[in-house]
């Protein structure tokens, strides 16, 4: 393996190889208490790609390295977050704001859904409902109501125990508009076809 400024240059075949070097590694420095550089790797690791890594890889062959879809990676992106919230505290891992970073990293979908009920599950723990609320309003265009179910349920209980009448209608009412939503897409995208 060699280490080099912003990449590592290791033969991987896929992004959760990719990713488990960078976590392992980041692990490694945790164990020899350099949590400081942990955290480091893991903000190297989920960085974008720069431009010159970027006209490398174009240069090369034309063909998309494993390394140029890693800040996509729900893995690295979890063991980053799971590393900001051990090494320090609730509110800290909120000031960084690592959750925002992972949303917008060009996820999947279901891997943005993922980050965002952890992230609305940190505003909760911390006292900040409105927060959390719109998290959950955010995440909720990547969750169609028919195929997951549980998203919708962890948003339910969420108003049950911290909303009131018009915060709860408020959830039904983006519910059935996402559901209508995903209806005309199911069934546009054929026609177009």
């Amino acid at each position: 393996n060699e280490i080099t400024n912003n990449t590592v240059q290791v033969s991987c075949k896929t992004v959760d190889h990719l990713a488990t070097v960078w976590c392992e590694w980041a692990e490694m420095e945790q164990r020899h208490k350099n949590f400081k550089g942990a955290l480091e790797l893991m903000r190297r690791a989920t960085a974008v790609p720069t431009v010159e890594v970027r006209r490398r890889v174009a240069a090369a062959d034309g063909n998309e390295l494993v390394q140029m879809k890693l800040h996509r990676s729900l893995r690295l992106w979890s063991f980053y977050v799971d590393l900001e919230e051990s090494m320090g505290t609730l509110e800290s891992t909120r000031a960084v704001e690592i959750y925002e970073q992972a949303i917008e990293s060009g996820l999947p979908h279901k891997d943005v859904e993922l980050m965002c009920i952890k992230f609305a599950e940190l505003e909760r723990s911390l006292g900040e409902i409105d927060r959390s609320r719109a998290v959950y309003k955010y995440a909720s265009q990547y969750a169609d109501p028919r195929s997951d179910p549980e998203f919708w349920n962890k948003w339910h209980e969420f108003e049950v125990q911290y909303g009131n009448e018009d915060t709860y209608i408020e959830m039904l009412r983006v519910k059935r508009s996402v559901s209508a939503s995903y209806s005309q897409t199911h069934f546009v995208l054929p026609e177009n076809m």
